[in-house]
Formats: structure tokens, C-alpha cells, sequence
């Protein structure tokens, strides 16, 4: 996340995705829920934990957070429940642009 400045001045936070994250953040996800998964065959307290469970759950939302479409759908939410709630005039929740495919605006 960064602080930015638009040309028309509007400050706003900008997140960028690395080109490639997408399949090396799978890779090692798939690599961690192997580790939970003997984790939970061999260590009757990692079982008690629900630790597998745990590094699913962890697992989805870490793959969920690269999709800044999502992201993006989830402020509008926000912001839409926020400003019905105060009023229109009083709305003061961030707006969400999306820029590209990998950088959305906050």
C-alpha cells in the first residue's frame, strides 16, 4: 500500500500486485498446506488446534486478497452501507476506482 496524490488532488492509497505473485503465492500455499497437512497426521496437539483447518481457511484468504476486483467490490459495499446509513451528505468513506486489472485505487 502507498499514499498517493492524484493529479487532481485527491489523496488516495494505491496497491500494486507484482507481476508473477499470482503462481508463486499458489506455489507456496500449496507447499504450507502439505506442512499443516503431515502437521496433522503426526502431532495429536496440532490435530487438537484444528491447525490444517486453520491454514485452509489462512490459505483462501491469502488467494482471495489477490483478486483487487474483489477488493474493490467489497469497499463499494462499505462505502454504500456507510453512506446509506449516515445520509448522502454526511458520506465521507472512501471511494474505490478501479485503474487496471492490478492496481486499484482507495
Amino acid at each position: 500500500m502507498h499514499r498517493a496524490t492524484l493529479m487532481n488532488g485527491t489523496v488516495a492509497v494505491v496497491k500494486v500486485q507484482r507481476s508473477g505473485i499470482v503462481p508463486e503465492l499458489r506455489h507456496d500455499v500449496a507447499i504450507a498446506l502439505r506442512v499443516t497437512n503431515l502437521m496433522s497426521l503426526t502431532s495429536p496437539q496440532a490435530r487438537t488446534l484444528g491447525i490444517k483447518a486453520v491454514a485452509e481457511d489462512y490459505a483462501a484468504d491469502l488467494v482471495r486478497q489477490l483478486d483487487f476486483r474483489l477488493e474493490a467490490l467489497n469497499l463499494s459495499a462499505m462505502r454504500a452501507f456507510s453512506c446509506a446509513a449516515r445520509g448522502p451528505a454526511t458520506c465521507v468513506s472512501p471511494s474505490c476506482s478501479s485503474l487496471c486489472p492490478a492496481i486499484a485505487c482507495w
